[in-house]
């Protein structure tokens, strides 16, 4: 029986490549090629050298191309040197295109001293290529990798050790983590999906399933990013998708106890960021199954991957799994519960902790009907922190509210008129025109429509000289807009009257993200533009020319009790 001999790869963790064997203190050079897949420009044929120490289990990689390499968060310039340990990962491009360094232990006869001289990315040696001896090595060394569909040595490693074997093989000699550390490690050991997972996609919805999955009418949810995880490197955001650890010590012992207790333990996120093209699908995904494989624990993910009803705070993901991935067995909400950091947490809620980013997840576990903890109330008995609800709440929203006031008022006039409504974007102006006044032979003047101010002044004018009763459907927050219909009405003298439209700011942000959600005839309106009429906005006066000021109250029509409860939900996410 052989001596086992330690062998050296170059190994991606993402699966694009097979693996590249690093023979003891002979220099290998990779870059763009076919040896790597990589077709980056950027990166050149010989990009980096690497020389294997096997002694020490220990890689030097030098900086051979002209843009630099990285290593965690340092960037190599040409003809800089570091040294990579055992499971260390760098990346040929800033944060592109990652390489792990692993050391194994293979059978000596499957080596056999096959190479003696170093190989390119392409495969060509580096020197003396032209060699007989070299091509024939060549050849060896290409069979020993990649023989028909065989598995290289490394892999096939990897597949038949056990889970405990595979451990003290990542492990370096030097140092030897604990389980418990290596469990809060994020560096990837393998892309193999996690025990044969399965992903489906969905528009706009990534959902993994690992073996081992149970069903339950009692289910454990939590987010990811700053519940479950949290970066290696301390930043607020992730440099590259490996850059995560498992946050609290506390949390796989939780985890696995909700599980023995007879909960499904799911994932629930939102990564925006993929629709965006600012992260890869192909990376997260594995970024999610290292993650799973990390916690060894069937823990089933949803990931919302753009905007719409998938994403948090709406229940489109939590409806997705009781509709789809719960093998037909209801949910009694009440058992369940979800954990997330998202919680609208004031500044300094823990002595110098941040303001929370959002209410996204409080808001979310109320829209479904969750008991609701962040990850420090949960996984470390923290007492429950202080934090601050949105403004506007839609559920407390009264649909038998007078549409204006004073009720004693007429809201239409029978002669010609000029109304002006004054509100913010997403008020419902152009609504209840549509609605109250348009029927009624009103003459709907819109700068949306019409698109200049300019043209509807104009319109407005030769509107009244026909007779016409009008309405200058428009935000008309201050007072010089107003004075340029004004003006027009006392020319004519013709009465003019004002509706104000009675919503805050906060309530009209709930209803332009309801209208993002439910309709395609209104172009999104920003934060920006309803806040810039919030900084212009004078009250109207009667002084200012008008007859009479009404206050027109918000009363939602809904054609659908589908419609209604999602109207009456958290939308917005702060």
């Amino acid at each position: 029986m052989e001596d086992d001999v330690t062998k050296c790869w170059v190994i991606s963790p993402d699966g694009t490549h097979e693996d590249i064997a690093l023979l003891d203190h002979t220099p290998l050079i990779i870059g763009r090629g076919p040896a790597t897949k990589v077709k980056d420009p950027k990166c050149s044929r010989e990009h980096v050298e690497l020389v294997a120490d096997y002694e020490k289990r220990l890689v030097t990689i030098k900086q051979l191309g002209a843009n630099a390499c990285q290593i965690s968060d340092k960037q190599l310039e040409k003809n800089d040197s570091s040294v990579l340990k055992n499971e260390d990962l760098f990346y040929l491009l800033p944060d592109k295109h990652p390489q792990l360094v692993r050391f194994t232990g293979v059978k000596s006869e499957d080596v056999k001293e096959c190479v003696k001289e170093p190989l390119e990315s392409n495969g060509n040696h580096a020197s003396s290529a032209s060699s007989k001896e070299g091509k024939d090595n060549k050849r060896k060394l290409d069979s020993y990798f990649t023989k028909g569909n065989q598995t290289s040595p490394a892999k096939k490693a990897r597949h038949e050790v056990s889970s405990e074997e595979e451990d003290k093989q990542v492990v370096d000699s030097e140092s030897k983590p604990s389980a418990l550390s290596e469990i809060m490690s994020g560096a990837s050991r393998s892309h193999s999906s996690a025990s044969g997972g399965t992903w489906q996609e969905n528009e706009k919805l990534l959902v993994y399933t690992p073996s081992g999955v149970q069903n339950s009418t009692k289910i454990a949810a939590f987010d990811i990013d700053g519940t479950i995880i949290c970066t290696k490197s301390g930043k607020v955001f992730p440099v590259n998708p490996h850059d995560w650890r498992i946050q609290f010590a506390e949390i796989p012992g939780k985890l696995k106890q909700l599980l023995s207790d007879g909960f499904k333990v799911i994932f629930i996120t939102n990564q925006k960021g993929i629709s965006k093209g600012k992260t890869g699908v192909k990376d997260f995904k594995g970024k999610v199954e290292a993650i799973i494989k990390r916690l060894s624990l069937p823990v089933q993910v949803f990931v919302s991957t753009g905007l719409g009803e998938f994403r948090k705070p709406l229940p489109g993901m939590w409806n997705h799994l009781e509709q789809q991935h719960n093998g037909g067995i209801a949910v009694d909400r009440k058992l369940c519960l979800y954990v997330g950091d998202a919680a609208g947490r004031e500044a300094n809620w823990s002595h110098g902790k941040k303001k929370d980013f959002s209410r996204s997840d409080r808001l979310f576990a109320l829209n479904v009907g969750l008991e609701f903890f962040t990850p420090e109330e949960y996984f470390l008995n923290q007492r429950k922190a202080p934090f601050k609800m949105p403004a506007f709440d839609p559920r407390s929203l009264k649909l038998d509210t007078p549409l204006y006031e004073p009720a004693q008022s007429s809201l239409i006039s029978s002669k010609c008129e000029l109304i002006l409504t004054v509100g913010c974007p997403a008020s419902g102006k152009s609504y209840f025109t549509k609605q109250n006044l348009v029927p009624h032979g009103y003459v709907q003047v819109n700068r949306d429509l019409l698109g200049s101010w300019q043209k509807c002044v104009a319109t407005c004018e030769k509107s009244l000289q026909a007779g016409r009763k009008v309405v200058v459907d428009n935000t008309n927050p201050d007072r010089d807009t107003r004075n340029r219909y004004i003006s027009i009405a006392k020319k004519l003298k013709v009465s003019c009257r004002c509706f104000v439209f009675n919503i805050s700011l906060d309530h009209a942000k709930h209803n332009n993200k309801f209208r993002d959600l439910t309709s395609t005839d209104h172009v999104h309106v920003n934060d920006i533009i309803l806040n810039s009429f919030k900084n212009k906005y004078q009250e109207p006066k009667i002084e200012e020319g008008f007859e009479e000021i009404l206050k027109i109250n918000f009363v939602p029509r809904f054609t659908s009790e589908e419609l209604k409860s999602m109207y009456t939900m958290f939308l917005l996410e702060k």
